[in-house]
């Protein structure tokens, strides 16, 4: 990780204090007037150096030093920054969302890498940035938090409980933060953990799902916008569409790399070929080893047309649950879990945001509360050799009915469940009493 010479603290400090004043002053002089700022004007052509990230070491992964930014609007005062993120020619968007509030300064939710064509995006938005805020415990979010925080140091920067690190249980300040300090850890019933009210109560409410699982926390914050009917989440809840976002598509590589059914040379680049690697992506994505496709060192990925079956699977639901989320999380805690989306579902929203592939989705708490239906049904099933004799007395065709998703595409998933739980790194419920 790459770590910019940082000031003297106390120097810092003042500089800090300076800023922040101005800020408020700012905003002091936009109260009362119209809070709507106008869509910007169309972003400027950046440059190559513009879209480098230095800090890129922090997570190694794809796409590496070069990030491109995409800015869309979402309605009035609420602007989608999305980058694309993944590892072997499996990216997808990471979704980064800028809220304006009231007083017209801005809210910013889960930062993504700040290169300078991202920046310069924010600030092409005319207004102060107020807040940053880290919902997650999720490394592929929080690595970005200092990083970002640096690039506007008048904004109050805040971030969730349970923060946690593997193999080195590192504090958020060896992740770029240094030498900024958290404003506050959100707390659960838009408060924060000591206890006082969050600095956006009066237009933002929050709610808090940790699920101890062992190794470390589980742990997201989902944030409801009262003048927006805008729920904001990171990756409890996703909905999949069958184009690629528009920053996967941008540099369409690997989308074709991942539409090739063998080994065959690179397809032409066409939309039918964007579409089938951006399935395939998903797949990847959700199942780690989709059911549709093997793998040898002689042949690589050899695809079966199953997988458009699987596809359109995951594309049936307005919102679910992610396969991995179901599987290897939130059934360890059903009851939190449950008690969790029940009181989401009282926020009435009409649009929710995540942090990953489509967004905006039209839903509301109804849909909301239903994607997590399946851990009433796991509740109900049968356990340990009770199960196995059921599964084995049920045919496989009704067992993949009880599912949105394949048996066949979820038996990796499964298998790491199994892994992680016989190693005690997720413990589940019972264990927990």
């Amino acid at each position: 990780m790459l770590l910019s010479c940082p000031a003297p603290h106390a120097a810092y400090t003042l500089r800090s204090r300076v800023q922040r004043a101005r800020h408020r002053a700012a905003c002091s002089t936009r109260r009362g007037t119209s809070a709507e700022l106008q869509a910007p004007p169309s972003a400027p052509t950046f440059r190559d150096a513009d879209l480098i990230y230095k800090n890129w070491l922090a997570l190694p992964i794809q796409p590496g030093r070069v990030r491109r930014t995409v800015r869309r609007g979402a309605g009035p005062g609420v602007w989608l920054f999305e980058q694309s993120q993944g590892v072997l020619d499996v990216l997808v968007n990471t979704r980064m969302v800028v809220v304006q509030l009231q007083d017209g300064s801005l809210f910013v939710h889960a930062p993504i890498a700040p290169t300078p064509e991202c920046v310069a995006l924010v600030r092409e938005l005319k207004s102060p940035v107020r807040y940053i805020v880290l919902p997650t415990s999720a490394v592929e979010h929080k690595v970005f938090l200092g990083p970002f925080a640096k690039c506007f140091p008048e904004a109050e920067v805040y971030a969730a409980p349970g923060q946690w690190s593997f193999p080195l249980n590192l504090p958020l300040s060896f992740l770029g933060l240094f030498p900024r300090r958290l404003d506050g850890t959100l707390g659960d019933e838009s408060r924060l953990r000591d206890g006082r009210p969050a600095p956006w109560a009066a237009e933002v409410e929050h709610a808090l799902l940790e699920i101890p699982l062992g190794l470390g926390p589980f742990v997201e914050v989902v944030f409801y916008f009262k003048n927006r009917r805008t729920l904001l989440v990171t990756d409890t809840v996703i909905a999949v569409g069958e184009e690629p976002p528009e920053v996967c598509a941008q540099d369409p590589r690997a989308l074709l790399v991942r539409s090739k059914d063998t080994k065959e040379a690179l397809p032409t680049d066409s939309v039918e070929a964007r579409r089938r690697g951006w399935g395939k992506t998903v797949l990847f994505a959700l199942f780690f080893q989709p059911a549709a496709v093997a793998f040898s060192p002689l042949a690589g990925f050899t695809w079966s047309e199953e997988w458009r079956q699987s596809f359109a699977r995951l594309m049936a639901p307005v919102l679910m649950v992610p396969p991995i989320l179901q599987a290897l999380v939130l059934n360890k805690r059903p009851r939190v879990v449950r008690a969790w989306s029940r009181r989401v579902a009282r926020w009435p929203f009409d649009r929710i945001i995540p942090a990953h592939l489509s967004a905006p989705i039209a839903a509301g708490p109804r849909q909301f509360e239903a994607a997590f239906s399946f851990l009433d049904e796991s509740q109900a099933q049968p356990q340990g050799l009770a199960a196995l004799l059921a599964a084995l007395r049920t045919p496989a065709v009704a067992r993949d009915a009880v599912s949105p998703f394949g048996d066949a595409d979820m038996k990796t998933i499964r298998s790491i469940d199994n892994l992680l739980a016989k190693s005690g790194v997720i413990r589940g419920e019972a264990d927990a009493v």
